[in-house]
This record gives structure tokens, sequence and C-alpha cells, in this order.
């Protein structure tokens, strides 16, 4: 059935506030008490549903951390899509990035918080690979869409999202091992500068 008037049904948007408020229930306590030693028992009480009831809108516990990756991809993805049609497509994946940027550094002791987190659980650093693999895949496509051409053919969308992508996990990184306290726009740029030089200089030598 259409729906003319354009808006998300009531019923998605409550699936999507209670999957919000489980998410943020799930982070907070994971923080103030472990991951490993948190239940998920532990987490459906504190948020006032019942087990089965976290279950529908999370696999695993590591998905309920992770949904932040999905958030943020789906935050790149729109930003993307609205960037001008002539702008480069590597420097429109950039300019995508701030507004997710702009969010972490408004929420810097959190952000560090939760990648730090991510970095010293073996099982959450397993299941971001699987979310990267299809956020990779994702921005494939937003790129593939701004080129007007088809990623099984063209290398490009593809290089464009894994190495966007690499930056910016590079510049988190070095964000986290600064304490928050380095401006991670700042790091992101240096990341994109790094690579530019790069290119230009294999270019040079080709």
């Amino acid at each position: 059935m259409s729906n003319p008037t354009g808006l998300t049904p009531l019923r998605e948007r409550l699936r999507t506030t209670v999957r919000s408020d489980l998410a943020r229930v799930a982070v907070e306590m994971f923080l103030e008490h472990g991951f490993d030693t948190t239940t998920v028992d532990a987490i459906a009480a504190a948020a006032g549903v019942s087990r089965s009831t976290f279950f529908r809108y999370f696999p695993t516990k590591e998905d309920a951390v992770l949904a932040q990756i999905e958030a943020r991809g789906e935050q790149f993805r729109e930003a993307a899509l609205v960037r001008a049609a002539d702008e480069p497509p590597l420097l429109a994946a950039r300019n995508a990035l701030t507004p997710l940027i702009e969010d972490m550094g408004r929420n810097r002791e959190r952000s560090i918080a939760v990648i730090r987190l991510i970095e010293q659980t073996p099982s959450l650093r397993a299941r971001r690979i699987d979310k990267q693999h299809v956020l990779r895949a994702m921005l494939t496509e937003v790129m593939a869409s701004r080129m007007a051409t088809d990623p099984a053919n063209d290398l490009r969308p593809a290089l464009i999202a894994g190495v966007t992508l690499s930056m910016f996990d590079t510049a988190q990184t070095a964000w986290l091992k600064a304490g928050g306290e380095a401006s991670l726009s700042d790091l992101v740029d240096e990341a994109f500068a790094t690579i530019g030089r790069e290119f230009a200089a294999v270019n040079a030598q080709a």
C-alpha cells in the first residue's frame, strides 16, 4: 500500500525509538559494568522490556553496541547523496563525513568510550568487521549512483568507499590514542591529504 503523506508510519517510528533506547541502555551498562559481565537479561530489565523483545531487535549483545555503526553509515549515505553532482567523488565522500564527525565531537567522551570498548572486546572487534563489509557495500552503491556507473565493471566506487572507510578508521584510531584531545576533523583531513599525496607520487612515477 502506498504512503501518500510521505511520513514514516507510526509503527516504524515506534520500532526505531525502542531499538534506539535499547541500544543506549545496553551501551551505558557495558561501559559501566563491562561487556562480558553484562547479561541480556540485565539489559532488558533496565530497559523495561522482556528478554525476547531484546532479541527481536538485536540478534546479539554485540549488535546492540554496533547499532551506531549502522546509524552512522546511514547518516553518511544520506549526506553523500545530497552532495553537489559536480563535486569530485572522493571529495564528496570526505565532505559527507562532516555530520558524523561533528556528532562524534559533540559527544566526545561517550564516543571515545565506545570506541575503546570495541577495541578492547574481541567479539565486538570481530562483529565490527562484518558490519563494515555491509557498510562498504552500501557506500559503494552510493558512489556508483553519484558517478552514474556500474560497480560491477568500474572499480572506482568500491575503491572510494574502501579508502574512505580506511582513512576514517585510521583517523579514529589516532583520535582514540590522543584521548579525544586532537581534532577528529583535522585527523580525517590529514588522512585524505596523505592518500592524495601518495596517489600523486604513484601517478608521477607511472
